[in-house]
This record gives structure tokens, sequence and C-alpha cells, in this order.
């Protein structure tokens, strides 16, 4: 009994083990794509006024099972310049995203709370709070929760 007892917690314990990668590399698959709407973007000029963003396009390209690198557009329709682009890395760990700016560290983000489907991304972005709503405009992966 006692056999068949620590054989069974030695599977549960590889059952979790596999489960967060494997949620990790489907969130992936979802996140790999297009997304089109209000990412929260702003940009401050010389003269110390705030220019929001119209709206953002985000290209999630995966290069692994969790993880890849992007590139962010964001669209103003005032203010000195009518777009800004970003790339990044990204990254899915244990239910967090991870973005990471190689060129502009001060936009490293992790986003914690988040909703993600086949059609929208929303959600919350680390530690500002500011939320953030998406449309899928074009997938690479197909996955179906």
């Amino acid at each position: 009994m006692k056999k068949i007892f620590n054989i069974t917690l030695i599977a549960l314990v590889a059952i979790i083990g596999f489960s967060s990668c494997s949620d990790d590399e489907h969130e992936a698959s979802v996140l790999s794509g297009e997304w089109e709407g209000d990412w929260n973007m702003w940009y401050e000029d010389d003269r110390g006024r705030i220019w929001y963003a119209a709206y953002t396009c985000v290209r999630f390209d995966r290069s692994t099972g969790t993880s890849g690198t992007g590139i962010q557009v964001d669209y103003y329709d005032r203010g000195p310049y009518r777009c800004l682009n970003y790339r990044f890395r990204w990254e899915v760990r244990n239910g967090v995203i991870y973005l990471t700016y190689p060129g502009n560290h001060e936009l490293d983000v992790d986003i914690y709370e988040y909703g993600l489907s086949n059609r929208c991304f929303d959600g919350y972005f680390g530690s500002s709070n500011a939320y953030f709503t998406m449309d899928k405009i074009t997938s690479f992966d197909y996955w179906t929760p």
C-alpha cells in the first residue's frame, strides 16, 4: 500500500511539473501573431508635453515553445511623431509574460494579470497598473483551448 502511495505521489508531482510548461507553451501559441489596440503608450516631448498613442500594433514572433521576438509600433494622431517603433524579446514563464526591450530597458515590463484568447488580449502592465486591450488581427499558431 505504501509503495502504491509513493508511486502515485511521484506521478502527481511529475504531472504538475509538466503541466505548467505545457500551459506556458499554449499561452505562447495564442500570443503568437499580430495584435492591434490600446497598448497604453505615450511619450513626452522636449517641452514636457505628453502625447498618447491613438493605437498600437504589436507582433509576437515565436522562436521557441515559450519565447520569441517582436516589434511594437505606436501610432499618434498628434505631436511631433506620427509613429514610434520598438523591438523586443518576449517569454511566457510560469503564467507571466516578460517583455524585454534591448534598445530601451525603461520599457521592460512583466504582464501578470491578463486575459488571452484567440481574439482578445487585455490586462495590466506590471507595477504601473496601466491597462491595455488588444484585438488579434493575424494568428501565426492555431490553438483552441
